[in-house]
C-alpha cells in the first residue's frame, strides 16, 4: 500500500520530518565511513529520533523506523539532485 506516493506511511513521514530539504552534501555531516547513502540516512534519522526515547517509547520508535524503506528515500534524494542538476 503506498502513502502520498511513497511505499508506506514510515516511510514518507520519516522522510518528511527528518530528510525533507536535504541533499546529498548535508549527509556528508553524518557520514561516519559509510558508503551507502541509505546507511548513512538511517543512522542520522536513528540519532534524531531516538535520541532521548525509553522504555515502551523508544520500543515503539524502534518498530516504526524498522518498517521505513531506507533505499526508497536515498534514490529520491538522488533523483531530485541529478534533476537540479539537469535544469541548471
Amino acid at each position: 500500500m503506498s502513502y502520498n506516493g511513497w511505499s508506506n506511511y514510515e516511510t514518507w513521514r520519516v522522510y518528511l520530518e527528518c530528510v525533507d530539504g536535504m541533499t546529498l552534501d548535508d549527509l556528508v555531516l553524518f557520514n561516519d565511513g559509510q558508503a551507502r547513502i541509505q546507511d548513512i540516512l538511517e543512522n542520522m534519522c536513528d540519532e534524531i529520533i531516538l535520541e532521548d526515547l525509553q522504555g515502551i517509547a523508544l520500543d515503539l520508535a524502534r518498530s516504526f523506523l524498522s518498517k521505513v524503506n531506507w533505499r526508497e528515500i536515498a534514490d529520491h534524494m538522488i533523483n531530485e539532485e541529478f534533476s537540479e542538476e539537469e535544469e541548471c
